[in-house]
């Protein structure tokens, strides 16, 4: 029987190294792995990495928003009395929603800024820095760097 040049033989498979034989847990996939520190992987398919660019451009334009906005800032709420919360902010400045709970623009701002957050912890998180805990938008902004390129490269 003719071995092929990448196969080995049954008998030496117990004779590899374990270290060699082991494969590295890539995390982040939707296989079940242990959820990652990092929101971006380098180890992915052409459209995993596509994704993963739109995803990086707009938390970037989210942070540009965060520290560039002259809105009022709110607690508490998305929107009250010309003021915004960090998400309602975000909401006006990308998405074009001005306020307005009715308006079809608002159901629009929020689910497009929940698929680009995706995270629940993240929504939550943010809305805590800016209710709870009083934190700026630039602060948040500096927060939301923090977790989603401090490791990316």
């Amino acid at each position: 029987m003719e071995v092929m040049q990448n196969e080995e033989p049954i008998s030496d498979l117990g004779n590899r190294d374990e270290a060699h034989t082991r494969r590295p847990w890539v995390t982040g996939s939707v296989c079940g792995e242990p959820k990652p520190k990092q929101f971006f992987y380098s180890s992915c398919s052409p459209w995993c990495k596509e994704q993963q660019e739109k995803k990086r451009i707009a938390i970037s334009e989210i942070v540009q928003i965060l520290r560039r906005t002259k809105l009022r800032q709110q607690r508490g709420t998305l929107y009250h009395a010309g003021k915004f919360c960090a998400l309602g902010a975000i909401m006006h400045e990308k998405y074009g929603w001005d306020g307005d709970y009715a308006d079809s623009r608002y159901r629009s701002a929020f689910r497009q800024l929940s698929t680009t957050l995706s995270d629940n912890s993240v929504w939550g998180k943010i809305i805590a820095l800016n209710d709870s805990k009083g934190k700026s938008f630039s602060e948040i902004a500096t927060w939301l760097e923090k977790i989603y390129f401090e490791d990316w490269n």
